[in-house]
């Protein structure tokens, strides 16, 4: 990645995710707390749209195989 430093991504201990919202986006909040929220909501978001495209997908293989 260009944004992360390499010596940060190989180091096991940091969470490579959020150091890139805390490089990107560190520098609009002021307090130090706001990059984890941000990638908590990004992480809520991405997780809950998982959940309506598994369950969109699981209900249409059932009726597909129901109407055959």
């Amino acid at each position: 990645m260009v944004v992360v430093p390499k010596a940060v991504q190989l180091d096991p201990e940091n969470n490579v995710a959020l150091e890139f919202i805390r490089l990107t986006y560190g520098t609009i909040a002021n307090g130090s707390a706001e990059p984890n929220r941000v990638l908590s909501a990004f992480m809520a978001v991405s997780s809950f749209g998982n959940i309506v495209v598994m369950t969109f997908t699981a209900a249409r293989g059932l009726f597909a195989n129901v109407s055959v």
